[in-house]
């Protein structure tokens, strides 16, 4: 799905704009913390995201993930896991001793059972394996919004 489908609904079904409209309507005064460190990957996120999210902030590693939350308030921390300096799983282990209910989803390509099950025992959101797919990233977050009424 390239981002001009997601940004003019070519190639979408119907449920499927409504509930990006819905995200839309919500996600106005959401604060993101979006940390990538690779560089195509993080732009080409970065404005599949800016579809939904007014504000993001971006990190290229963990360790700059960690250094702009602790200097921040994000609502949702969005991460990878394999990063310089601090990987997206050690970030999170730091960000929990920060705030326990923070809202964390992990964007990767691994889909290892082990990488995930450490995902899902440091409380994560959800885990959306790359490439991105349109219905599973507008279902998580119209779900992260709606459950913790952010």
């Amino acid at each position: 799905m390239c981002f001009l489908e997601l940004k003019y609904g070519w190639g979408l079904m119907k449920s499927e704009i409504e509930l990006i409209k819905d995200l839309k309507r919500k996600a106005k005064n959401i604060t993101i913390l979006f940390v990538e460190d690779n560089d195509n990957v993080r732009v080409g996120t970065y404005n599949i995201l800016n579809t939904f999210f007014d504000s993001i902030v971006t990190a290229n590693d963990g360790q700059d993930g960690l250094d702009l939350y602790e200097t921040g308030k994000f609502d949702i921390v969005i991460t990878d896991i394999n990063m310089a300096r601090m990987n997206g799983l050690e970030m999170i282990r730091e960000i929990r001793k920060i705030n326990d209910k923070q809202s964390i989803v992990i964007i990767s390509a691994h889909q290892e059972d082990s990488k995930k099950q450490e995902a899902k025992d440091l409380g994560i959101d959800d885990y959306i394996i790359k490439p991105i797919m349109l219905k599973q990233l507008v279902n998580t977050f119209n779900k992260i919004i709606d459950e913790k009424k952010l």
